[in-house]
């Protein structure tokens, strides 16, 4: 197929003229391709077998997908599960698919020695703390190498966008951008300073055994001793519970 050979010039032209090392295919959804055009993507990265990373959903991950990913030499993969509660993932987020499957996507990976990464968002229009638990709690049954958490961002064109303004939680004019770090909505079921500590503390939840959630819960402030208190757990978790693929209670 010609976007297969147009890839491999170019890949072949930047590794010989840079001496390339590793590779990132920036694509939102990378294996949102047919069996067909991944096993073309397959025979002709082969030639090349440099370590690569990319990014993908949990709907486009299959076991045989894994295995030859790794045959090429895939080395890491981010995927985006987005949310931990299905019904609000389909209704808010617009992604239908039942949590086991994230479960297998990442069971997938991990059998076949691929380096995951859990991509969460936190702080969704009309989003409470028990459904930000929602996520932590999948997080936890995951066997994801590292764990992102996310502030949402409400980009203009985007159906969530239009929802935030109706609903008064942002400012029409007000722009978004990928570097946001503090909620940009004002909501009623949870506050900007919630979003924040949890934001902060997200991979502690999903990582360390639930007899720490009380010193986490802490670790959200921003006061000395949530400060403290999350360095003291962050050292822990580096220590401890950092090559951890599934959460101990």
């Amino acid at each position: 197929k010609t976007t297969m050979k147009h890839l491999h010039t170019e890949l072949k032209e930047i590794i010989s003229k840079f001496g390339i090392e590793y590779i990132f295919f920036i694509t939102d959804t990378f294996l949102a391709m047919s069996e067909k055009e991944f096993d073309e993507f397959c025979e002709m990265y082969s030639e090349f077998k440099l370590p690569f990373f990319m990014n993908t959903r949990p709907e486009t991950v299959t076991e045989r997908r894994a295995k030859k990913l790794k045959e090429v030499n895939c080395g890491r993969v981010n995927i985006g599960v987005e949310h931990g509660n299905s019904t609000f993932r389909a209704e808010v987020v617009g992604r239908a698919y039942k949590n086991e499957l994230a479960v297998k996507a990442f069971d997938y990976m991990y059998e076949a020695g691929i380096s995951t990464v859990s991509n969460n968002i936190v702080g969704y229009p009309d989003e409470t703390r028990s459904l930000i638990f929602d996520s932590i709690e999948l997080t936890r049954k995951l066997k994801c190498t590292d764990i992102n958490a996310f502030t949402f961002s409400p980009y203009h064109g985007t159906s969530l966008r239009g929802l935030c303004v109706k609903k008064k939680y942002l400012n029409k004019d007000q722009l978004a951008h990928i570097y946001v770090t503090d909620s940009l909505l004002s909501m009623p079921s949870i506050s900007k300073e919630e979003i924040r500590g949890l934001m902060k503390t997200f991979i502690l939840y999903s990582r360390l055994p639930r007899s720490y959630w009380k010193d986490i819960k802490i670790a959200e402030s921003e006061t000395e001793e949530g400060i403290e208190k999350y360095n003291e757990l962050m050292a822990l978790y580096k220590k401890e519970y950092k090559q951890a693929p599934i959460a101990k209670d």
